[in-house]
């Protein structure tokens, strides 16, 4: 919940979750979702954006994340996933989009989580694409370390 609510602040209102599940939307509360039978990958993205998709399906979700950017619709965007993600070679290229950049101290486990432990087996980062890099800043400080991508 702090995560979704930092992203909240920070964009003000979230439009859309693209990649999202019915009961995740009663924390996220975006205006529009997309569920896994409605397919975020066969729509277009609009205004303020939430992502979290399925990290197994990061490689897609890179490439529809940049097509979506380069397409114009998306005003702001902030986007969830492991650490590990940001050193795959699909993901470079969404990488050199970023504009600020939040890896989240410690570890956390999310609605839904598949395992009896209480750790994820990851880091989790948030990615920011927009033009208000301080206010994404100020809102995710408190939940971990923060840069600016670009001076």
């Amino acid at each position: 919940p702090d995560i979704i609510d930092a992203a909240r602040s920070s964009l003000e209102w979230i439009d859309l979750d693209p990649a999202s599940h019915i009961t995740a939307q009663q924390t996220v509360k975006a205006r529009q979702c997309y569920t896994k039978d409605q397919d975020g990958l066969a729509h277009p993205w609009h205004g303020r954006v939430w992502l979290n998709p399925p990290f197994s399906d990061w490689k897609q979700w890179a490439s529809k994340t940049l097509e979506e950017l380069q397409r114009g619709q998306v005003e702001e965007m902030i986007l969830l996933g492991f650490t590990r993600t940001l050193s795959a070679q699909y993901f470079e290229p969404l990488l050199r989009r970023v504009d600020a950049l939040c890896i989240v101290t410690g570890r956390r486990v999310f609605w839904g989580k598949t395992s009896d432990s209480e750790s994820a087996p990851d880091g989790i980062f948030l990615m920011y694409v927009g033009n208000r890099v301080e206010r994404f800043r100020s809102h995710f400080n408190g939940i971990g370390p923060t840069w600016a991508a670009k001076p």
